[in-house]
């Protein structure tokens, strides 16, 4: 599993993802925050959200199919499929989120 953890968890305000990020929130011991604007989220929302944080790590919890375009998205790659309990990590080679600057270091199931 990757050894580091986020700095900042974002989640959607819908009762399940809010639940969920401050769980992990709790577990790993950072902060977590909702956003209104995740709930039904495209991939330009997301990286204007992601773009304007001030840490240099971030979980987010949220909706599919939006997570899952938003993970296709940075990775440039459109067979990329989130499930319930599934999680990537990406690094990105930029700051700035733009299509295809993410690279998968890990995919996460809960199964």
């Amino acid at each position: 599993m990757h050894s580091g953890k986020p700095q900042t968890i974002i989640a959607s305000t819908a009762f399940r993802a809010r639940e969920t990020g401050e769980l992990v929130g709790r577990e790993l011991g950072v902060p977590a925050n909702s956003d209104s604007r995740l709930y039904q989220a495209n991939e330009a929302v997301y990286a204007e959200i992601i773009n304007n944080l001030t840490t240099a790590s971030v979980a987010s919890v949220g909706h599919n199919p939006t997570l899952s375009a938003v993970a296709a998205w940075l990775l440039d790659d459109s067979s990329v499929e989130l499930h319930v309990g599934h999680a990537v990590v990406m690094e990105m080679r930029k700051w700035h989120f733009y299509p295809g600057t993410g690279r998968l270091v890990e995919y996460i199931s809960a199964e």
